[in-house]
């Protein structure tokens, strides 16, 4: 269950954000579009480049997260 939610958090959330440029990730000359999550078994990583308004749109994304697993 819990890879489940998680695959809709990076497919869904970020994955879309980063294709809208709304957060960037890091090392994009050695990944298209930079590396932004890692998942291992119940560990979540998020890399993203130092930009303070990307980084407040990543906690926006988290929060609408949380919000939706609540309900």
């Amino acid at each position: 269950m819990f890879n489940i939610v998680v695959d809709m958090l990076l497919v869904v959330l970020i994955s879309r954000a980063n294709e809208a440029e709304q957060i960037k990730g890091v090392v994009p000359h050695l990944i298209d579009e930079g590396l932004v999550v890692l998942q291992y078994v119940d560990d979540t990583i998020i890399f993203m480049e130092n930009d303070v308004k990307r980084a407040k749109n990543m906690k926006l994304l988290l929060c609408a997260f949380e919000q939706r697993t609540q309900d």
